[in-house]
């Protein structure tokens, strides 16, 4: 009569077991990218936004400081001809 003995060490996986379980690693990998594609897409649409908003406030700026080059022509032109 045998004694059966209980191995101590762990089993090792099967080839099958071990590409299941890389490609559930595979399949999360896919979602965080996915994830990550979808936040870089939207700072790149912020950062597009953001460069439309500094281009038209330059723009502005650059008309009203056109405006008051003028008005302040205008002035000097008439502070000069007032004065002969």
């Amino acid at each position: 009569m045998g004694v059966t003995r209980m191995s101590t060490r762990p089993r090792l996986a099967t080839t099958n077991e071990r590409v299941a379980i890389l490609e559930e690693k595979d399949a999360k990998t896919d979602e965080r990218l996915e994830s990550i594609e979808k936040k870089l897409d939207d700072v790149y649409t912020l950062l597009i936004q953001a460069k439309g908003i500094i281009w038209l406030a330059t723009k502005i700026l650059g008309g009203v400081g056109g405006l008051v080059a003028i008005a302040a022509g205008t002035v000097a032109v008439l502070r000069y001809v007032k004065g002969m």
